[in-house]
């Protein structure tokens, strides 16, 4: 006998979902909400001509590491809010990503987090998203997303990838997971 579904309740801009009541929310990939805007807004080059030459060159440098969206406007309002309202501000500390995915982004604030004399904690599992949490996880995520294919290392493939720019000194590494 077929399981029950259950309603799964949406953001207005999310066509409406069926979820396998038994299998739960990590069963089923949700639609992008993105999907309603022009897609050039999102596309890897929708910056080209738009941006500061130095955050354009920084932003090339991890481009192959950064997922689309966010990159790269996520990137520049990051960049802008902790220049601005944090570093120049003068607030203490330095900067954390918690899930890393292909790790261009915690790269990319490691790189600007060293230019002012801080550092960039980045933590991640390296095993893949767990079952996610209806009540707190974004319902596009499935669970094992950003799993390594078999007999890879994410962990080791990030660590080589990290060597390359620069922020050994400036940039730790914790595996684990957060809750």
């Amino acid at each position: 006998h077929p399981h029950p579904t259950i309603p799964l309740a949406c953001p207005h801009f999310f066509e409406p979902q069926m979820v396998d009541a038994e299998k739960g929310i990590g069963s089923v990939r949700l639609s992008k909400p993105h999907s309603l805007f022009p897609f050039d807004l999102f596309s890897s080059h929708a910056a080209e001509g738009l941006l500061v030459k130095e955050l354009h060159d920084e932003l090339s440098y991890v481009r192959s590491h950064c997922m689309i969206p966010p990159y790269p406007w996520g990137q520049v309002i990051y960049h802008d809010f902790l220049v601005d309202s944090v570093f120049k501000a003068g607030v203490t500390g330095d900067v954390a990503e918690f899930g890393i995915g292909k790790g261009g982004t915690s790269v990319f604030l490691a790189r600007l987090a060293k230019k002012y004399g801080r550092k960039c904690l980045a933590v991640d599992s390296f095993e893949g998203l767990p079952t996610p949490d209806a009540g707190k996880d974004n319902p596009y995520f499935l669970e094992g997303d950003y799993r390594p294919t078999s007999g890879d290392d994410n962990l080791k493939a990030f660590l080589q990838y990290k060597s390359a720019f620069d922020v050994e000194d400036s940039l730790h590494v914790v595996k684990g997971f957060f809750r």
